[in-house]
C-alpha cells in the first residue's frame, strides 16, 4: 500500500497554488504529448507513476526572469534574479487569452522557466515568446489546466465528505484529498484505503486520463 501524509483542500497541490509552479521537470528530447485518453474500464495510474510533462527549451536563449518592472507597454523586464515574477502576467494570460490550450506553467531546474498547451502548440508558444520571454520552455500536455480544475471541482462536490466522518477513519475508498499536477498534467485524487474497484469505479466516472491515485493515510480531522 502506498502511504503518505495529506491535508484535506479544495485546490491542494502539488505546486504554490496561486503560481502553479513546480520545482522540478523533465527537460530535454521531444515534445510530445502524455499518454492518450484512457478507454473505458482503464484505472488511472498511481501519481507516482506519471511520466512528467517533457520541455524543449529554444537555443541559444537565455531563460526567463524578470525583476518584476514593468517597462512601458506593461510587460515585465528581464533580469536574472526573479524568475518566478513571471508566473502573474502568464498565468493571467494563459487563463484568458489561451484557456482553450493552456496547460500551467511551471519552473525547471529553480531557473527556467516552462509553459505547456494542448493544442496550436506553435501558435501560443510563439504568441508566449513574443508577449514575455523567447526562453520559455514548451511542453505538450493532453488536458488543460480548466479541464483539470474542472474535474478537482466536479470530485470535491461529488465525492469528499464535506462534514467529516463518524469515528477515527473514514470509509474504506473515500477520496480525502485532490490537488494539481502541472508537470504530470493530472488532477490527484487521494484515496483512504482504495480498492481496485474504486478506483475502477472513479476512473470511469471522472475519467481516466485526467486523473491520478494516491493512497492516503486519513489526513488531520476536517469538518464535524
Amino acid at each position: 500500500m502506498r502511504r503518505t501524509s495529506a491535508r484535506h483542500a479544495r485546490h491542494a497541490t502539488w505546486i504554490a497554488p496561486a503560481l502553479l509552479l513546480a520545482a522540478c521537470g523533465e527537460v530535454g528530447g521531444a515534445a510530445t504529448p502524455d499518454e492518450p485518453p484512457a478507454a473505458s474500464g482503464e484505472i488511472a495510474p498511481w501519481c507516482d507513476d506519471v511520466e512528467p510533462l517533457q520541455v524543449v527549451f529554444p537555443d541559444d536563449v537565455a531563460p526567463p526572469s524578470t525583476t518584476g518592472e514593468p517597462d512601458d507597454e506593461g510587460h515585465l523586464a528581464g533580469s536574472p534574479q526573479d524568475p518566478m515574477a513571471w508566473t502573474a502576467d502568464v498565468e493571467a494570460w494563459g487563463q484568458g487569452e489561451a484557456a482553450e490550450s493552456y496547460a500551467g506553467m511551471w519552473l525547471v531546474d529553480g531557473r527556467r522557466m516552462a509553459v505547456a498547451f494542448t493544442g496550436d502548440v506553435d501558435y501560443w508558444a510563439q504568441e508566449l515568446h513574443e508577449l514575455f520571454h523567447p526562453g520559455f520552455g514548451i511542453a505538450v500536455a493532453e488536458n488543460t489546466q480548466a479541464e483539470l480544475l474542472a474535474v478537482q471541482d466536479e470530485i470535491f462536490d461529488n465525492e469528499m465528505p464535506q462534514d467529516g466522518w463518524d469515528g477515527d477513519e473514514p470509509p474504506p475508498g473515500t477520496i480525502v484529498t485532490s490537488g494539481q499536477g502541472v508537470v504530470t498534467n493530472r488532477t490527484s485524487v487521494g484515496v483512504f484505503a482504495p480498492d481496485d474497484a474504486r478506483l475502477a469505479e472513479l476512473s470511469e466516472r471522472y475519467g481516466a486520463h485526467l486523473l491520478c491515485f494516491e493512497d492516503r493515510d486519513v489526513p488531520q480531522r476536517f469538518g464535524g
